[in-house]
C-alpha cells in the first residue's frame, strides 16, 4: 500500500517532501521499516529516521540517504508498506491505491467507461484518469459521480453529467 509520493528533496542532509497519499499519520514514524518503489516498480527496504508534517506534506528522512543528490534519486519514488499493516480505511473511505485498476462502470446501463489507470490530486476534489475505447476521461471523484466503490469487485459505478465525458476526450 502506498503512504505517500517523493516529490523534491528538502535542505541539503537528505530530506525529502512527500505527498500524503492517505491521510494516516499513525502510518508514518521513526525507526519503521518502509519500503521504497522507483517509478519502474523496483522495491528496497528503507528505515525512517525523522518525520514531520510541512502544511500538508511531510517531510522524510530516510537512514543512508544523507545528501542532497542521495535525495533527488528518490524523487518520483512510493514510500510503502504492506497492505496487512496498514488496515482497512475509515468507514466510507478509500485508499488511492484500491481506486487503481477499478474498472468504470455507469450506474444505470452498466456500460463499462474503462479503467482507473491513476488518480490525480489538482488541488481541490480527486480526479480518476480512467482510460477506456473513446480514450482519456478524467472523472472527480466526488460522491455526486462515484455513487458506489467495490473493493471486492474492482469496479467503481458512476454517474456522469451530461457531456463529461466528451469534454475530456
Amino acid at each position: 500500500m502506498t503512504l505517500a509520493r517523493i516529490v523534491r528533496t528538502r535542505g541539503n542532509r537528505g530530506e525529502v517532501i512527500a505527498e500524503d497519499l492517505i491521510g494516516r499519520e499513525d502510518k508514518l514514524s521513526p525507526a519503521s521499516r518502509y519500503f521504497l518503489e522507483d517509478p519502474r516498480g523496483q522495491r528496497r527496504e528503507a528505515t525512517l529516521e525523522e518525520v514531520w508534517k510541512q502544511r500538508d506534506r511531510w517531510v522524510l528522512k530516510f537512514a543512508g540517504v544523507d545528501s542532497i543528490s542521495a535525495a533527488e534519486e528518490l524523487r518520483n519514488w512510493k514510500v510503502r508498506i504492506p497492505e496487512e499493516e496498514l488496515g482497512p480505511p475509515p468507514e466510507g473511505e478509500h485508499y488511492l491505491d484500491d481506486l487503481v485498476g477499478c474498472r468504470v462502470l455507469e450506474e444505470e446501463s452498466g456500460r463499462e467507461i474503462g479503467v482507473v489507470e491513476e488518480v490525480l490530486e489538482p488541488g481541490g476534489s480527486l480526479l480518476l484518469d480512467v482510460r477506456g475505447e473513446r480514450g482519456e476521461v478524467l472523472i472527480p471523484f466526488v460522491d455526486e459521480i462515484c455513487r458506489e466503490v467495490s473493493k471486492e469487485r474492482r469496479e467503481i459505478r458512476v454517474r456522469l453529467p451530461e457531456g463529461l465525458e466528451e469534454l475530456n476526450s
